[in-house]
C-alpha cells in the first residue's frame, strides 16, 4: 500500500534510520518507491513509500566514498 503524496500537510516517519548519515533522498511517485544515500554506510538504499521491501542497491568499496546524493527520473524506467 503506498502513501499517498497529495495534500501532505503533516510530517510522517517512512524509516527509522538508526545508524549512518542519510544525505540525499529520491522518490519515484511512479513506481511509489524511495531511494537514499547514507554516506556513513556508503550505501544507496531503496524502499517502498511505506517503508516495507527496504534493500541496499549500491554498496561502495572505498572507505572515502561520497556517495551524497541520489535522482530517479521515473519515466525511463
Amino acid at each position: 500500500m503506498a502513501l499517498p503524496l497529495e495534500n501532505v500537510s503533516k510530517p510522517y516517519v517512512i524509516l527509522n534510520v538508526t545508524e549512518g548519515y542519510v544525505e540525499g533522498i529520491a522518490v519515484d511517485w511512479v513506481a511509489n518507491n524511495i531511494f537514499w544515500t547514507d554516506v556513513t554506510r556508503a550505501v544507496i538504499e531503496v524502499a517502498r513509500l511505506d517503508g516495507t521491501a527496504r534493500k541496499t542497491i549500491i554498496r561502495s568499496s572505498y572507505e572515502s566514498s561520497s556517495l551524497r546524493s541520489v535522482a530517479v527520473f521515473p519515466r525511463m524506467g
